[in-house]
């Protein structure tokens, strides 16, 4: 007989508005999560941040001498910064925050050069800034222990998220698995005990997707079939590399936690060359050689 041609799955039904909700908040949570400002600073630099111990600052005229204090100091892109504190951490804090204002700066500047070579509009690329939730993650670390140093005592769930920000993922992995993954609602956190899924509510079943013949898969554009398949899937620029006009553009997807990427010498082709990487890993579906770029 003949041979059983494969079968492509439905694609995933939506998900209710309650899930899309607690998606949404655990996504605040961890973009926002109390972190201290050496942390933030780490996040910003991508790690291997070091801090060196300095002279303290001499005393204002007329002031006597306290207990010990601590200066430390650190250089992040050839600029120096330095804070002094009665402890080790503090005065590391202090320094990393000096840091921080150097780095903001240092961004946006460049945000506003890359506006004026015309290789980005402003929005795309403040779209894509992760800084404003670094910097509140910061600015509640702050807040929060400052109440607890006026005597304010942390209801426990707060406190436990000051103490354990070690356990969230630095802010722009966090942001760059949201856009690949349709802002996350890819998938539900959880699932309540007797709710029942969507696919399950009615008669939602789909029949399924036979795979088209080679002919058809030479006409048909793969970012389109995606779509057909799995639904809107959005798609993030990773980068361009190169000097005109030799330059290479990456774009990418993230499917439940999977990355997906293309690359080619113009954006379009480079998604088109993501769908393909989608079609090819996720549903086996042997793309013909003409449709790639």
């Amino acid at each position: 007989g003949t041979p059983k041609q494969p079968v492509i799955k439905p694609k995933q039904a939506s998900l209710t508005p309650e899930q899309k909700q607690r998606i949404e908040n655990s996504n605040v949570k961890q973009l926002v999560a109390p972190k201290p400002p050496h942390k933030i600073l780490n996040e910003m630099m991508g790690g291997h941040v070091k801090f060196d111990y300095a002279e303290n600052p001499p005393l204002p005229p007329g002031m006597e001498e306290g207990p010990a204090m601590h200066t430390l100091t650190t250089k992040i892109d050839d600029d120096t910064s330095s804070g002094t504190g009665p402890t080790h951490e503090i005065a590391k804090n202090i320094c990393s925050e000096h840091a921080i204002m150097g780095v903001v700066s240092r961004r946006y500047k460049a945000i506003n050069e890359i506006v004026a070579r015309g290789l980005k509009s402003k929005d795309e690329l403040l779209l894509e800034d992760e800084t404003p939730f670094e910097l509140a993650s910061v600015a509640i670390f702050k807040m929060l222990n400052e109440w607890e140093t006026g005597g304010f005592q942390l209801p426990q769930d707060l406190e436990d998220v000051l103490y354990t920000s070690h356990l969230f993922v630095p802010v722009k992995e966090r942001l760059g698995w949201i856009r690949g993954s349709n802002l996350g609602f890819s998938t539900p956190i959880e699932q309540k005990d007797g709710e029942k899924s969507m696919s399950m509510q009615g008669n939602m079943r789909k029949r399924p997707m036979r795979m088209p013949d080679n002919e058809v898969l030479e006409s048909k554009n793969p970012v389109s079939f995606v779509n057909e398949i799995r639904g809107a899937v959005e798609y993030v620029d990773l980068g361009v590399w190169g000097q005109p006009p030799n330059v290479t553009f990456t774009v990418g997807a993230n499917i439940d936690g999977v990355p997906y990427s293309g690359t080619s010498n113009n954006k379009k082709d480079a998604k088109r060359n993501c769908a393909i990487d989608i079609l090819t890993r996720l549903y086996r579906i042997t793309i013909p050689d003409s449709q790639k770029r």
